[in-house]
């Protein structure tokens, strides 16, 4: 600050306005938070940050920004961000994408099951098994056993029927 205060420039010196006075220490705030102290005098702007060193866009980068923007006189509000706008929007836009193409792939798949199912019932008929086929092929299964044994329990109390017994050891 001695070395500014010592500096020439544009008919002057330092951050004295000729007539006595010197530019005042005004609190520089950022983000709703004490920043540091600003000082101008005849095109000439000095921050001093609190807190920093001399690295201070490492250490504090949204103040950083915010010093070069106010150095160049751009007006961060008066501009909406149209980059991150953009970006959400293409973005959503590549989701939408994303998913109808998912979509339409489930479909072209249900669909060719659907055909293939299709033309194999019609070539063999009774070759592809459904629900229904399978439970009367069960039933008619199960009605021939009870059948059976109705049949041979009939035979055995059946007086009119000679029954031989055989020997075993003339079959070895």
């Amino acid at each position: 600050e001695a070395m500014i205060d010592g500096m020439t420039w544009n008919n002057g010196t330092g951050f004295d306005f000729g007539n006595g006075t010197s530019s005042p220490k005004d609190p520089w705030i950022v983000d709703g938070e004490s920043a540091g102290l600003i000082r101008s005098a005849r095109n000439l702007t000095y921050i001093l940050f609190y807190n920093a060193s001399h690295m201070v866009p490492y250490d504090y980068p949204r103040r950083s920004r915010f010093m070069l923007h106010q150095f160049i006189q751009l007006d961060l509000i008066s501009f909406p961000d149209t980059t991150t706008i953009k970006n959400i929007e293409q973005s959503t836009r590549l989701t939408r994408h994303v998913a109808i193409i998912v979509l339409i792939v489930i479909i072209v798949i249900l669909a060719l099951t659907g055909l293939i199912w299709f033309f194999v019932y019609k070539r063999y008929p009774t070759k592809v098994p459904t629900l229904f086929s399978i439970i009367r092929v069960l039933r008619t299964k199960t009605r021939n056993a009870e059948q059976q044994q109705s049949v041979m329990y009939s035979r055995l109390n059946d007086s009119n029927i000679d029954l031989h017994v055989v020997d075993s050891e003339n079959f070895v």
